[in-house]
């Protein structure tokens, strides 16, 4: 019975630190609620970028027009045609924003054996407070 209190007091403390900043404690949450607001962002723009590309494929596949501009931006002529070059930035329809690359962390720092170090350590100092006070009333007696 002397440890019961040294006992429940580590137990409360070690609950209490894991439920706020354990492995899957309210830190943990709210850090992956985060990431998962970033990757659904980062899907609907990929999405964005594949109905666009649709769009240039299928309209490669049926609009003569855009056929004879894609295969002369490749370097391909008619008999007989002359290509004149120009550079112009920013007018180029070729390029494609390919979305952002996420880096997400694998590794999440918990510091769970840290919190087991402390109940056990609180646990400890309770039994050996609770040692004392039991010696100190036998002695009293």
């Amino acid at each position: 019975m002397k440890f019961y209190w040294p006992l429940m007091a580590a137990l409360i403390i070690y609950t209490i630190l894991c439920f706020f900043w354990g492995k899957s404690g309210i830190q943990s949450i709210k850090k992956m609620e985060s990431i998962q607001t970033q990757l659904e962002h980062n899907l609907y723009e990929l999405n964005q970028i594949n109905l666009q590309l649709n769009e240039d494929l299928n309209s490669l596949g049926s609009d003569p027009e855009r056929i004879a501009i894609q295969s002369r931006n490749l370097g391909f002529i008619k008999e007989h045609e002359k290509i004149l070059f120009m550079n112009i930035s920013g007018l180029s329809g070729s390029q494609q924003d390919v979305g952002k690359i996420l880096h997400l962390e694998q590794k999440i720092d918990t510091p769970e054996q840290i919190f087991k170090w402390i109940a056990f350590i609180i646990f400890l100092s309770g039994s050996f407070l609770a040692f004392i006070s039991e010696r100190k009333r036998n002695t009293s007696v």
